[in-house]
C-alpha cells in the first residue's frame, strides 16, 4: 500500500465492485446476538452456564462463517492495511506458542478459538466495509447501531442497579431504623456499587469509557430530536459511569477528558483562555466525581496521603502473579486460560488471605503477559503505538488542524478518528487497572471501532481484485471449523450432561446425578469441574446420611473423584483440603499429604494447618501435630479462644501449645526488631495470649507498649467491669452495645440485636439470640462470660464464586468440610483482641520457614 497516498479514507468502488451486501443473514444474525449477549443481566457468569455457553460459541461460530462467507462470495482476501496484519499474525502466532506450551493445553485450546473468532469478526467487519458503495454512510449506520445497543445497555444497568441494589438497601434501611440503628449509603460497600448488566462495576466502568465517546459523537452528527435523544443517552450514560463507582474507570475518564481537550484544540485552534477553561472544566468533572463520591474520595485521599498501598493490596498481588507466571515462561506464557489453574502455585506468600484464588489478574498486561509472555505485552505496545502514528498521520494528511472548509464528509472524517481513538486509548489505560477482553460486549466495541478506523484512515482504499488464492483460504478455513466442531462437541455435550446432573441434584436423585456428571467427566476428563463438584457433593451428602454402610459407600467414591480431580488440576487449594477432611478417618497418612499440599499452596488459608495437625495427632505424631496447631494460631491468634480445645480430647494439649506460640513469638521479636509496625503486631497478639489467660499485668504491659486503646479498654472492663460507662467511648460501637448488654439485662436482647446488625447486616437469628442471652445470664462477669460461658458460632466456611473461578457456574457454590466452631462473641464484636489481619506480608514471610521445616518433616513420614 501506498503510504504516502493522497486518495480520501472513504472512496466509491468501481463499477465492477462486488456485492457489499454478502452473507446478509449471517451478519444480521451475529449482531442480533452480539446485541444479546451485551444486554444480557449478568452476562459474563451466564457464558459459562448452559445453554448460554451454548448460544455464546453459535454466535462464535456466525461471527467466523460470516467473515468467510464474505471470502468465499467475493473471491478477494481483504487485508486490514497500514501493517495491521503482521502485528495480527505475530499474535496468531503467540497464541500458538501459548497453546503448545501450555500445562492445560485443552483450556488453552477452548480460549484460543475465541481469539480466532474475533480476529474473524476483525476481518469481516473490515472486508464489509471496504465493499460499500459509501463506506462512510454504512459506518455511520454501523456506529448509530453500537450506540443505540450502548442506550439500551446503560437503561437496564441503571433499571437493575435501582430495583437489585437501591431499593433493597432502602428496605434493609427501613429495617434497621426499626432496630435502632442508621444505615447510611456509601460507595464504600461493593454491593451498593453498580454491577449491571455485566456483573461487575469494572466491567460497566470500561464498557462506558468505550461508548460515552461515541454518544457524544452522535450528539454533534445527528440534529433535532435525534439530537436531543443522544444528549439524554449521554447524560444516562454519565449517571450510569457514576453509579460504579470505578477508580480504574474514573482514571480512564480523565485520560478521556484530556484527550478531548487536545483534540477540540487542534479542530479548533482554539486560543489559550479555551485551552485553560476546559481544562478546568475537564478537571472541575473529575473533581465532582471524586468529592462527591465516598470511595472515591477515599481513594483519592489516601493516595495523596501516602496511604494508599493497602486499598489497592489486591492488584499488587495479582501484579506479582502475573509477573511470576511470565517470567517463568517468557516465550510461550503459561497458557491462555491457565490462570485459575496455576494461580496458587505462583501466588506469592505474602499475600496472607487476600486474593485466594481468582480467575484473572485484574490487569491486562499483567494477564496477557501470564498467558502470553513476552508478546503478551510487545504486541499490544506496537498495536497502541500503530492507533497513536495513524492519528497524527490522520490529521497531517487531512489537514485536520489547519483546514477552514466547510466539506461535510470531511468534518465527519475528522470527528470520527478523533473520538474513535479517544475512546481505544481511554480504555487502555482503564485496561491497566483490570482485565476484560473475555467480555463480549467490550471486545466487540473495540473491533467496531478498530474495524472503524481502518476504513477511515488514509490509505489505498481501492477493492482488491479477485485472488486465487481466495477459495483455497475459504476451503481450508471450513476444514478447520470443521475440526474445530469436532473438538467442540463432545466440550458442549459434557456441558450439557452436567447441567442435566445439577438438576438431578436440586431433585435430589443422586443416582442420576452421579450417572450424568460421570458421564460428563469421561466426555471431558481434562476439565477439573467435574469430578470436584462431583467429590464434593457426594461427600457432602455422606455427612447427612444416616446408614454408616451408604455413607462409607459415598465417601469412597467422593475421594475417589477428588483423586481424579487432582490429576486433571493438581494446583487447587480447595480440593486438597477438602480431599484431606475425607481421608482423615480412613487414612491419616493421606490426610496428611493432602492437607500439606493445601497449606503449601494457601499458607494463611484458616483451618488448614488445624487439619493437618488433626491428621499427625491421629497418626500420634504429637510434636509434629503440635507444630502444625501452633502454625494456626500464630496466622489466626483468634484460635486459641477456639471452644474445641475445651474437649478432654484437645484439652492436654493446649498447655504445650500454648508454650510453642509464645516461643515461636520470641523468636519471631527477637529475630525482626527493625519493623515497627511488625513488632506491635507481635506484642498486639501476646499481649492478647496473656489477656485470654487471665494474666491481665503481662497483657497491660503488652497492650500499653503497643498503645492498642480498643483492647486496653477491654483489658480494663475485664478486671473491673463497674468502670463500664468511662471504657464506653474508646470502644466501636457494636462492642460498646455489647457490653450495654452485660450492664444492663432487661434492654439485652435489642442491644445484642443491633450490635449484630451492625456487624453482619441482618438481625441476628432467633436461636443464636436466646442462646446468647442465657449465656449472659449464667456468667458471673463480663470477662468470664467471655472466656468460659460465650456462645459457640458453627458453620462450614462457603466458596463464594467458585463456579465463577473455573469459569462454571451449573453446580451449586461448595462449603469446606470443616466444621468451624467459634466464640461468638470475639470474633463477631472483639477480634481486635487477638489480631488476624488478611494482609500480613511480615508476619506470613517470617512463618514460611518454620511452615517449610514442618512440611519437610511431614514428607519425612
Amino acid at each position: 500500500m501506498a503510504a504516502d497516498s493522497s486518495s480520501p479514507p472513504v472512496s466509491s468502488p468501481s463499477s465492477t465492485s462486488p456485492s457489499s451486501n454478502p452473507g446478509r443473514l449471517l451478519g444480521l444474525l451475529t449482531a442480533l446476538l452480539y446485541g444479546l449477549f451485551t444486554l444480557l443481566p449478568n452476562s459474563h457468569s451466564l457464558m459459562v452456564g448452559w445453554p448460554w455457553v451454548f448460544v455464546w460459541q453459535t454466535w462464535f461460530w456466525l461471527t467466523a462463517l460470516w467473515c468467510l462467507w464474505q471470502i468465499g462470495q467475493n473471491k478477494r482476501l481483504i487485508s486490514l492495511g497500514l501493517g495491521f496484519d503482521w502485528l495480527m499474525v505475530a499474535l496468531a502466532i503467540a497464541v500458538m506458542l501459548s497453546v503448545v506450551g501450555a500445562e492445560f493445553p485443552h483450556q488453552a485450546r477452548w480460549y484460543g478459538w475465541m481469539f480466532c473468532a474475533f480476529l474473524a469478526g476483525l476481518y469481516g467487519l473490515r472486508s464489509w466495509l471496504k465493499v460499500q458503495t459509501n463506506p462512510l454512510v454504512s459506518i455511520n449506520k454501523l456506529l448509530t447501531f453500537q450506540g443505540y445497543v450502548g442506550f439500551a445497555f446503560i437503561v437496564i444497568s441503571l433499571l437493575l442497579w435501582f430495583t437489585q441494589t437501591l431499593i433493597p438497601f432502602w428496605q434493609s434501611a427501613a429495617i434497621a431504623r426499626e432496630m435502632g440503628i442508621t444505615k447510611t449509603f456509601t460507595f464504600g460497600i461493593l454491593e451498593l456499587q453498580n454491577w449491571a448488566p455485566i456483573g461487575h462495576q469494572n466491567y460497566l466502568a470500561g464498557y462506558l469509557v468505550l461508548i460515552l465517546p461515541l454518544l457524544s459523537v452522535l450528539i454533534w452528527l445527528n440534529e433535532g430530536k435525534k439530537r436531543w435523544f443522544w444528549s439524554v443517552a449521554l447524560s444516562l450514560g454519565l449517571i450510569d459511569f457514576y453509579t460504579t463507582s470505578s477508580r480504574g474507570g474514573l482514571l480512564g475518564l480523565a485520560t478521556l477528558l484530556l484527550l478531548v481537550i487536545i483534540g477540540i484544540g487542534l479542530l479548533c485552534q482554539l486560543p489559550w483562555r479555551w485551552w485553560l477553561g476546559l481544562g478546568t472544566l475537564a478537571i472541575a468533572v473529575v473533581g465532582i466525581f471524586i468529592g462527591t463520591n465516598d470511595r472515591l474520595l477515599t481513594s483519592f485521599t489516601g493516595i495523596m496521603g501516602g496511604q494508599g498501598a493497602g486499598q489497592f493490596a489486591y492488584r499488587l498481588i495479582n501484579f506479582e502473579i502475573g509477573w511470576r507466571m511470565g517470567s517463568a515462561h517468557p516465550w510461550t506464557g503459561i497458557g491462555l486460560g491457565n490462570v485459575p489453574l496455576q494461580y496458587q502455585v505462583y501466588r506469592p506468600v505474602w499475600a496472607g488471605r487476600e486474593s485466594e484464588f481468582i480467575y484473572q489478574l485484574h490487569s491486562t498486561p499483567a494477564q496477557l503477559f501470564a498467558e502470553l509472555g513476552i508478546w503478551g505485552l510487545l504486541i499490544p505496545l506496537l498495536l497502541t503505538i500503530g492507533l497513536i502514528w495513524q492519528l497524527i498521520r490522520s490529521l497531517i494528511k487531512q489537514n485536520i488542524v489547519n483546514t477552514k472548509g466547510n466539506d461535510v464528509d470531511s468534518n465527519v472524517v475528522k470527528i470520527l478518528i478523533l473520538t474513535l481513538t479517544n475512546a481505544l486509548l481511554a480504555y487502555g489505560v482503564t485496561s491497566l487497572t483490570d482485565y476484560q477482553l473475555d467480555n463480549v460486549c467490550i471486545s466487540g466495541v473495540i473491533v467496531i471501532y478498530f474495524a472503524c478506523l481502518l476504513q477511515l484512515w488514509p490509505s489505498h482504499q481501492v477493492i482488491p481484485n479477485p485472488s486465487r488464492f481466495a477459495r483455497p483460504v475459504f476451503f481450508a478455513s471450513i476444514a478447520f471449523l470443521v475440526a474445530i466442531a469436532v473438538w467442540l462437541f463432545p466440550i458442549l455435550r459434557a456441558w450439557q450432561l452436567s447441567e442435566i446432573a445439577f438438576r438431578a441434584l436440586e431433585a435430589e436423585n443422586v443416582p442420576a446425578f452421579t450417572d450424568y456428571l460421570s458421564q460428563a467427566e469421561n466426555l471431558a476428563p481434562w476439565e477439573p469441574y467435574y469430578p470436584t463438584q462431583l467429590g464434593w457433593n457426594l461427600g457432602n451428602i455422606a455427612l447427612t446420611t444416616a446408614d454408616p454402610e451408604q455413607r462409607q459407600e459415598l465417601v469412597t467414591k467422593a475421594i475417589a473423584a477428588f483423586e481424579r480431580s487432582v490429576e486433571a488440576s493438581p494446583h487447587q487449594e480447595f480440593t486438597h483440603n477438602n480431599l484431606g477432611w475425607l481421608t482423615l478417618g480412613q487414612n491419616p497418612s493421606q490426610a496428611s499429604q493432602a492437607f500439606a499440599t493445601a497449606s503449601q499452596l494457601v499458607p494463611a488459608k484458616r483451618g488448614v494447618f488445624f487439619g493437618l495437625g488433626l491428621s499427625l495427632l491421629v497418626q500420634q505424631k504429637l510434636d509434629l501435630a503440635i507444630d502444625a496447631f501452633s502454625m494456626e494460631c500464630l496466622r489466626d491468634p483468634l484460635f486459641i479462644t477456639n471452644p474445641v480445645w475445651h474437649d478432654p480430647n484437645f484439652a492436654r494439649l493446649y498447655p504445650p501449645l500454648i508454650e510453642k506460640i509464645q516461643s515461636t513469638l520470641n523468636q519471631l521479636r527477637q529475630g525482626n526488631q527493625t519493623d515497627a509496625n511488625f513488632q506491635n503486631l507481635l506484642g498486639q497478639i501476646q499481649g492478647g495470649i496473656y489477656w485470654w489467660l487471665g494474666q491481665f499485668s503481662q497483657a497491660e504491659a503488652e497492650l500499653t507498649q503497643v498503645g492498642d486503646r480498643q483492647s486496653q479498654v477491654l483489658l480494663a472492663l475485664s478486671q473491673n467491669s463497674e468502670r463500664i460507662e468511662e471504657y464506653l467511648p474508646a470502644l466501636p460501637d457494636p462492642a460498646a452495645k455489647l457490653v450495654q448488654a452485660w450492664q444492663n439485662p432487661a434492654q439485652a436482647q435489642e442491644l445484642i440485636n443491633q450490635a449484630w446488625l451492625q456487624v453482619n447486616g441482618t438481625p441476628m437469628p432467633e436461636p443464636l439470640l436466646q442462646q446468647t442471652l442465657r449465656s449472659l445470664q449464667e456468667a458471673p462477669d463480663f470477662y468470664t462470660w467471655l472466656r468460659d460461658y460465650a456462645p459457640i458460632l458453627q458453620y462450614r466456611r462457603q466458596r463464594l464464586g467458585f463456579g465463577v473461578n473455573l469459569r462454571h457456574i451449573d453446580g451449586p457454590n461448595p462449603s469446606d468440610f470443616y466444621q468451624v466452631t467459634e466464640n461468638l462473641p470475639l470474633v463477631t464484636w472483639f477480634p481486635f483482641m487477638l489480631p488476624s489481619p488478611i494482609l500480613a506480608p511480615e508476619l506470613d514471610n517470617e512463618l514460611q520457614p518454620l511452615r517449610t521445616e514442618l512440611w519437610q518433616a511431614i514428607a519425612k513420614i
